[in-house]
């Protein structure tokens, strides 16, 4: 395979571990079209393609190059469980073949109007998909007549005052879901709010109110973000209270920040310099009540440019991280002491495993791609006790599967009581959700940000109560900056207005007895 060819299956494979299948089908369909035997696209291409019956049709064409593909016979044997046939329709395979040869004609012979790389447009599908939606439009205008005649125009509005349907209560004022911010007052640019404003409740008298947990105002929470300045070759750390009465700048060349369970100190990443051509990423450990020039002490020295996410243990004395270690291969979880010492392999296999995050009760959870070759899913992974400390046996960390919903997802974050866990589901490269877990009754979580489902979210956190949930989004102007909602998507306000490409936010934790008073 020559030196070019190599460098697309690289990309194509890079572009479909961070879930950007078109660039990753475009790169991947390039190669097949000069080498229609490389048995590694046709996997790839397989986490990359649109259907199941597509999928079916690579991963059929991996085991027809090499019948021993362990990773193609189990994602066929996951498909053939989901109800499907187990044979790829022969029309998929032609088609798939067809858009292949048509892209090797494409180097020769170049075409022009549509995108000579784009699967055909199923005709049939999209006039059925039209007359549905014509049809419930009719059913809704019909609807909305038939109540303005027979519905009068209502007197009062009521709310819900908890998750549970048991109070029903009549807001005396506005609502304003964040409280400590009055969201009718915040200025793009004002570095001040107004006094704080907290919402009067008359309940009915008739009905008893079940205790709920009261959350903490927005004045008793700090959090950390990343953001990066144009033309500038790593981001900057900024502290930012959120009610906005201060930000700071906390440190500088620091990415991927995690503050340890008592706050003194953050584990972050930075990029190491060793040539002209060669930039590598290593795990560094900084007191958090340093200087913005404190350089930290590095922790790391793989001297691979994938090594991120670092996560501390609920002791603080181990640091979880994920890279491709010496291999220069697949992402692993690795552990390394405070001090620098005890490195050593937590996962070890084929599939990606990175994002690591640490929860109180001691499970890590990460994004894998076990479950379905190129599609991440959130798992739980519970250490062996003789892993901390050094072990004296070997043996294998258990894995639980907890999302399993379509698209990607990945970037979980726990909450500081270990009751939340917050993430990201993507359907697209481009358009993304957050999610959040509640880890006493979980499911497929419940999406947080409702109000938005054409922009890409990023990196969220939740505060340590579990209450507030900030984030990363482009919903404005195409510019990433910080975001906070209240954990049941009522509303959104923007944080931050800087200008930079913020890209990750994090919550400083809070004394423990402040937390369970908040949980009480």
């Amino acid at each position: 395979m020559s030196e070019e060819l190599q460098n697309k299956l690289r990309a194509g494979i890079t572009a479909a571990k961070n879930g950007d299948r078109t660039t990753a089908r475009q790169l991947l369909e390039q190669v097949i079209s000069a080498d229609e035997d490389n048995e590694l696209a046709w996997l790839w291409l397989a986490s990359s393609v649109n259907t199941l019956s597509e999928r079916r049709a690579c991963l059929e064409r991996v085991l027809q190059i090499n019948p021993n593909n362990v990773r193609a016979q189990e994602a066929l044997a996951r498909l053939n469980t989901s109800g499907e046939t187990s044979a790829a329709p022969a029309a998929d395979q032609a088609r798939l073949r067809d858009q292949i040869n048509r892209m090797r004609a494409a180097q020769t012979t170049p075409e022009s109007g549509d995108n000579p790389g784009a699967l055909p447009i199923n005709t049939s599908l999209l006039i059925g998909i039209s007359l549905i939606v014509v049809l419930i439009l009719m059913i809704v205008a019909i609807f909305s007549v038939l109540r303005n005649v027979i519905t009068p125009p209502p007197t009062e509005v009521i709310f819900v005052a908890s998750e549970t349907p048991t109070v029903i209560v009549t807001p005396t004022i506005t609502e304003t879901p964040i409280r400590g911010v009055d969201l009718s007052e915040i200025t793009r640019s004002a570095p001040t709010l107004p006094p704080t404003l907290t919402a009067t409740w008359t309940a009915i008298p008739s009905i008893t109110p079940t205790p709920t947990q009261t959350p903490l105002g927005t004045e008793n929470f700090t959090v950390l973000y990343t953001s990066l300045n144009s033309g500038a070759a790593q981001p900057e750390t900024y502290l930012l209270s959120l009610d906005l009465s201060f930000e700071s700048l906390a440190f500088n060349q620091m990415r991927d920040p995690a503050f340890s369970p008592d706050s003194g100190r953050i584990a972050f990443v930075r990029d190491v310099v060793l040539g002209e051509d060669q930039v590598v990423s290593e795990i560094f450990i900084v007191d958090s009540n340093g200087t913005a020039d404190d350089e930290g002490r590095r922790l790391t020295t793989f001297n691979v440019d994938n090594t991120r996410s670092p996560s501390f243990s609920p002791d603080g004395q181990w640091i979880v991280f994920s890279s491709s270690g010496a291999t220069g291969l697949d992402e692993e979880l690795w552990l390394v002491n405070v001090d620098g010492t005890g490195l050593r392999q937590v996962t070890d296999n084929e599939l990606v495993d990175r994002d690591p995050a640490w929860g109180a009760d001691g499970r890590i959870a990460f994004t894998t791609d076990q479950y379905s070759p190129g599609l991440t899913e959130i798992a739980l992974l519970s250490l062996p006790e003789f892993l901390i400390p050094p072990p004296t046996d070997i043996s294998e960390p258990s894995t639980i599967r907890l999302t399993d919903s379509s698209g990607n997802n990945y970037a979980a974050s726990w909450s500081q009581n270990g009751r939340w866990l917050v993430y990201i589901n993507a359907e697209s490269a481009t358009v993304s959700g957050v999610y959040v877990i509640d880890l006493q009754q979980p499911d497929n979580g419940r999406l947080v940000t409702q109000d938005n489902f054409s922009a890409e979210h990023r990196e969220p956190a939740i505060s340590p109560d579990g209450q507030w949930v900030a984030f990363i989004s482009n919903r404005e102007e195409g510019l990433f900056q910080v975001y906070l909602s209240d954990r049941r998507g009522r509303e959104t306000i923007r944080l931050t207005n800087n200008g930079r490409d913020d890209q990750a936010v994090i919550f400083r934790p809070i004394p423990f007895n402040v937390l369970e008073q908040a949980s009480n």
